[in-house]
């Protein structure tokens, strides 16, 4: 019965490492997209998060997130509209 419990224990670290590895994620994100995040404090940071075509300045605390403001269509992060 030991020698059962110790390999379940090792198939549940086994697989968890590779689900780690594989960065495989259990999450329904399918149209959301976060473009960029600055981090303000320790436990502080604002986020821009694209969900469909509309893209979102987010708050972000241990607390809450708070939607700080819907951005334009044309913005792009870290580069200059020419």
């Amino acid at each position: 019965m030991l020698v059962a419990l110790i390999a379940v224990i090792v198939v549940i670290i086994a697989l968890a490492t590779v689900l780690k590895r594989f960065n495989v994620k259990f999450q329904g994100t399918k149209g959301m997209k976060l473009m960029g995040t600055l981090t303000l404090g320790p436990k502080e940071r604002i986020s821009v998060v694209q969900i469909g075509n509309k893209k979102f300045l987010l708050g972000v605390t241990p607390e809450r997130v708070e939607c700080l403001k819907e951005l334009p269509d044309d913005f792009v992060l870290g580069e200059e509209k020419q």
